[in-house]
């Protein structure tokens, strides 16, 4: 039986267009949050090691660090400035707490993030993961539901290979 996918495809006989997960000499800049660091730094590790998994030089990966997840925008919009990079990851982990300020943070990155990624026509894969409690952020950083930071790591591969296509 045929996969929906590839059933509309046929019938249709449409034109996909997929980024791809090889690495082809991209540069990816990587913005990291410093706060919660336990988590973080789990993150970090999971999207190095998918990035070079996928045949991305050392050489061509940079860690650029943020006191917290709030932060992240304004190092994005700097790095998209100078055009160096084929993409960029932001990685965060915010956890719920007993305020508000949890959205504020949480709005706040991403909302930052995409404007720059907008503007400046380069990917910027937004990795601030937002967890109502610490086994959620557990989960995701290595827990029952992996690491999230493989999962940016090879959204910025296929973003950074489809804007060479489009």
């Amino acid at each position: 039986m045929k996969s929906r996918k590839k059933a509309v495809r046929s019938r249709f006989r449409l034109r996909h267009v997929k980024g791809a997960l090889k690495a082809g000499g991209a540069k990816i800049g990587i913005i990291v949050a410093d706060f919660n660091e336990h988590f973080t730094s789990k993150l970090l590790e999971g999207a190095v090691d998918t990035l070079s998994r996928h045949g991305v030089k050392t050489k061509n990966i940079c860690v650029f660090h943020t006191p917290g997840s709030l932060e992240i925008p304004l190092v994005v919009k700097r790095l998209v400035k100078k055009q160096k990079f084929d993409a960029l990851i932001t990685l965060g982990m915010v956890i719920k707490g007993n305020t508000r300020h949890f959205r504020h943070v949480v709005d706040g990155a991403a909302r930052g993030t995409l404007e720059a990624s907008l503007k400046s026509n380069i990917p910027v894969i937004h990795g601030v993961v937002a967890a109502e409690n610490v086994k959620q952020a557990m989960d995701r950083t290595g827990g029952k539901l992996g690491n999230k930071g493989r999962d940016f790591a090879k959204a910025a591969l296929q973003m950074a290979s489809l804007m060479k296509k489009v």
